[in-house]
């Protein structure tokens, strides 16, 4: 934690709180690379024989409703379900029990009892933009109610997030030159020449991850091919890329599909890969390669590592990667996962796949899951055999959309639906539509469009 005092001594304020019997939050903010994860595996690590919950965002998952706290909470279930009837609405939300659609402030009360059963003192809540937004409206509950209970909640984000800007925050920054050059010197394994370090830490501007990861590479950092790019997280994907294209295929491959499921489940991300013939050695040079680790977790070395893989890897292969999640996917549990997977799979339309869709839809908005509701909607729709039906499909995922927010992709949708054969009466619902998106947006003002350009993408 070189130069971070500051911050360092904010997460011990916050852990004295706690071990005073209260809790609190804060929202660690800053760009990619410059240290938010260091931050939260330092609070980990300053909390010895304390229980720390832990989940963090992945960018495949975020219109699946819950999904994020499905993965933080199952693992503190007692008995594969929440204890007692106040947590119905935690039981919906996750899909143990039958209910009515829950609401964010119950969840998040569900939620903040779970922690404090569960014996967890320390919760921490990585890439928080790429949370769903069902699940952080509640987590955004519990850290408004932490005071209430020995919690402390520690989020990390990128700026902009603003989701999280009624908490406590804090924003890291560069390090400062003398820093900067200190970790530099520890983390060179041979100090690089000094055209190569004064371009080091000119790229990384002060971004401890752009270092540690330029340090590692001085060939691809100061050589011809050097990435000259605007930005220390676009260096850092590069590097990243760079590696990936170095490892054996199977490996590849094996990147790819663990970078294509958001569960750390190293199981699924076996069974997937073993389907596409991949061997258990092509794990070893992707670790060596500092790229990914898989064993008892599945551990990418920083969540650029994932964009890096996607942008990368040829569409083919991606969705090769995505059928096989599916068929190691349990439809039974996991049924809105498994659809997410096949359509990412699918090239062209799909009539099958796209009722499936619409089911999991149905399923995901009864669980109170609307904003993943609209996101399967779209997806079905876009797969529609029939122009009837799919401007149909389109017009009710138009009306979901809507309802979650996102007044710009709801729009959109309604357009594509008027472009296809309506009926009087659908046509009637697509005014309807367009008059209650102006009537939003007029009470709205310039307020941010949570969902726009993300339901109809």
């Amino acid at each position: 934690m070189l130069g971070r005092q500051k911050e360092c001594r904010a997460v011990a304020d916050l852990l004295d709180v706690v071990r005073a019997g209260h809790g609190g939050a804060l929202v660690v903010r800053g760009e990619a690379g410059i240290g938010k994860t260091a931050l939260l595996d330092h609070a980990a690590r300053q909390a010895p024989g304390t229980r720390v919950a832990r989940v963090s965002g992945v960018e495949s998952e975020e219109e699946l409703a819950w999904s994020g706290l499905r993965r933080l909470c199952t693992p503190l279930l007692a008995g594969g379900r929440p204890p007692g009837p106040r947590h119905d609405a935690l039981g919906a939300a996750l899909g143990l029990t039958a209910g009515p659609p829950p609401g964010s402030h119950a969840v998040g009360l569900a939620v903040r009892d779970l922690l404090t059963e569960a014996g967890v003192r320390v919760c921490l809540i990585d890439d928080a933009p790429w949370i769903d937004s069902a699940s952080l409206r509640a987590l955004t509950v519990v850290a408004g109610q932490a005071r209430a209970g020995p919690v402390a909640l520690l989020f990390a984000a990128r700026d902009g997030e603003h989701a999280l800007d009624g908490l406590p925050g804090l924003r890291l920054r560069g390090l400062a030159a003398g820093d900067a050059e200190r970790l530099l010197d520890a983390a060179s394994a041979t100090t690089p020449h000094r055209r190569a370090r004064r371009r080091i830490l000119h790229q990384a501007r002060g971004n401890p991850l752009a270092l540690l990861e330029l340090a590692r590479d001085v060939p691809l950092a100061d050589g011809p091919d050097a990435p000259v790019l605007h930005t220390p997280a676009a260096r850092i994907e590069r590097l990243y890329a760079r590696r990936l294209a170095e490892l054996p295929a199977d490996s590849r491959l094996l990147t790819l599909v663990a970078a294509a499921e958001a569960r750390d489940d190293p199981k699924l991300v076996w069974d997937a890969a073993g389907a596409l013939g991949v061997e258990p050695e092509a794990a070893v040079a992707a670790a060596s390669a500092g790229l990914l680790e898989l064993a008892e977790h599945v551990a990418f070395r920083h969540p650029l590592v994932r964009s890096a893989v996607h942008r990368v890897s040829p569409y083919a292969q991606r969705r090769a990667a995505h059928r096989a999640l599916a068929g190691a996917t349990d439809p039974e549990h996991d049924p809105e996962r498994r659809a997410w997977h096949l359509a990412d799979a699918t090239v062209g339309l799909d009539d099958r796949l796209a009722t499936e869709l619409q089911k999991c839809a149905d399923r995901a908005e009864s669980h109170g899951g609307t904003a993943g509701a609209a996101a399967l909607r779209t997806r079905s729709a876009r797969l529609t055999v029939d122009p009837a039906r799919r401007a149909r499909r389109l017009l009710a995922a138009g009306e979901t959309t809507m309802r979650a927010g996102g007044l710009d992709a709801a729009l959109d949708l309604a357009h594509a639906a008027e472009g296809g054969p309506l009926s009087p009466a659908d046509r009637t619902r697509t005014a309807l539509l367009r008059a209650r998106i102006a009537s939003a947006r007029a009470a709205a003002g310039p307020a941010q469009d949570p969902l726009s350009g993300t339901a109809a993408g």
